[in-house]
């Protein structure tokens, strides 16, 4: 049976504790069993030349994941934003591969993984940096779209 935990450092120290003895550091073929577990959510990955046509060509916001498939707390990262897709269905989020697409990640100053850049109108207008909770993420998300109307 597949099954992963969530994970929020505020309130579960304790699940993250079982979640990295089950797929921590010590095995890359954990890492991949959880990957794979973790891309069926709907965010969708794109590529250089699809990046800037998806945030130029959209009414809606647009949250782009910066990440590494190499990079632990990129992978936990995932099912939260997993979470906040399924919530906030005015919002589309995609993800961007940081070792695929360098010029991209260097003309946004990506530094820090994973990151969540949001864009309107092909414009960012917000950054998160780090794994964040998913109230904070959803708290950004919302000023932005707040602001937007």
């Amino acid at each position: 049976m597949m099954f992963f935990y969530r994970f929020h450092a505020e309130n579960n120290q304790k699940k993250f504790r079982k979640f990295f003895r089950l797929f921590g550091r010590k095995s890359s073929k954990n890492k991949r069993v959880y990957l794979k577990m973790a891309e069926n959510y709907s965010e969708m990955e794109i590529s250089a030349e699809e990046f800037y046509e998806v945030i130029n060509n959209s009414d809606k916001l647009i949250a782009v994941n910066f990440f590494a498939e190499w990079h632990m707390p990129c992978l936990m990262f995932f099912p939260v934003i997993e979470d906040l897709a399924e919530k906030m269905k005015d919002v589309r989020f995609v993800k961007m591969n940081i070792d695929d697409n360098q010029e991209v990640v260097e003309k946004h100053n990506v530094s820090t993984i994973p990151c969540l850049i949001i864009f309107r109108n092909g414009k960012e207008i917000a950054k998160i940096i780090g794994a964040q909770s998913i109230e904070i993420i959803e708290e950004k998300i919302k000023g932005c779209l707040i602001t937007e109307n």
